[in-house]
């Protein structure tokens, strides 16, 4: 995934996201201004295409003015669950994924941030779900 910024002219910003989706077989772009919900388009693609479009899609972006916001400018925020035993109960996963909804609808989809799937790992004191 791409994910590029500018600010506007009224120095606000603006966000562009780009991915090939392999299940869905398309090329999507996600844009918009920061912290409103973006818009979606998608059209079809063969999965040896999406290099090439990829490629055009940040040429385009460059040229627009877009750039990628540099690590000192973000946050990362890690989530975590201790999860009762080795791995997560069904409970647990609802759980999860109730929050992971929450999270994607509250921050990715409004150019916020990006987010990965649930994993479980191993922390210094026990497992968790992060």
């Amino acid at each position: 995934m791409i994910s590029l910024f500018r600010q506007n002219s009224e120095a606000a910003w603006e966000y562009r996201e780009a991915w090939y989706d392999e299940a869905a077989g398309e090329f999507v772009v996600h844009y918009g201004a920061v912290g409103a919900n973006g818009k979606l388009t998608a059209e079809k693609a063969q999965a040896d295409e999406a290099e090439a479009l990829l490629e055009g899609f940040a040429a385009q972006c460059e040229a627009d003015g877009y750039r990628e916001i540099g690590q000192l400018q973000t946050v990362e925020l890690v989530v975590a669950v201790p999860l009762k035993a080795s791995e997560p109960s069904a409970s647990e996963r609802r759980n999860a994924e109730t929050v992971h909804t929450a999270v994607l609808t509250g921050l990715a989809w409004r150019g916020l941030g990006a987010l990965s799937d649930p994993e479980i790992e191993e922390h210094a004191t026990a497992r968790r779900w992060s």
